[in-house]
């Protein structure tokens, strides 16, 4: 099952929080921290790719109300 845009953010917001704790706690980044970041990275995709799907099913719609419009007045 695909997630939600708000459930990846949320996903995403949670990592990047976690990131902070770590670096805040071990004053560098360690390999644990570098996994989180791929993770987060993962999440930005997903973001991006549901945005261009969304973009791209709007633009397919629009294609379809032209031709249902008339200009003539």
């Amino acid at each position: 099952m695909m997630k939600s845009s708000q459930q990846i953010l949320a996903e995403k917001m949670r990592l990047e929080s976690q990131w902070n704790i770590s670096y805040l706690e071990n004053g560098r980044i360690t390999p644990d921290m570098n996994i989180i970041q791929e993770k987060i990275k993962h999440c930005r995709r997903q973001l991006i790719k549901l945005d261009q799907e969304e973009a791209g099913f709007e633009y397919k719609s629009l294609d379809s109300a032209d031709d249902a419009l008339s200009v003539a007045t």
